[in-house]
């Protein structure tokens, strides 16, 4: 279970190089895109890397991670597309409740900004 994973905020380390969480790999998003800011790889102690995960960015200029997932293709092996038009996608990873969602975030959050990614657009 992830909320087994996912350090609690007491638990949670203080020095820089003993993070819970750091950033392993930053790919900007090249096209003009006022909401995604880029994709990123983290590493968590423990030894497990999450990767692709998309990198929002807010009205206010924060930041935000979303979690990877891929897009669900139909028989013919096609992205599936819903009744909106839009392509269909399944999460990769999900968490237990709102409590781990929370770590994940400030982790991920931290993580980035202790790479110097960040601030307002």
């Amino acid at each position: 279970m992830l909320d087994d994973v996912l350090p609690t905020p007491d638990l949670l380390p203080t020095t820089p190089t003993s993070r819970p969480c750091r950033l392993a790999d930053w790919k900007p998003w090249p096209l003009a895109n006022p909401i995604l800011a880029g994709h990123a790889s983290f590493e968590f102690a423990g030894g497990w890397t999450v990767h692709q995960c998309p990198v929002f960015r807010g009205r206010d200029g924060a930041l935000s991670v979303g979690t990877p997932s891929i897009p669900l293709l139909d028989g013919e092996g096609r992205a599936r597309v819903g009744p909106d038009g839009k392509r269909q996608y399944a999460a990769i990873i999900t968490f237990a409740n709102a409590g781990a969602r929370e770590r994940w975030r400030r982790m991920t959050v931290a993580a980035l900004a202790a790479a110097g990614i960040g601030g307002a657009p």
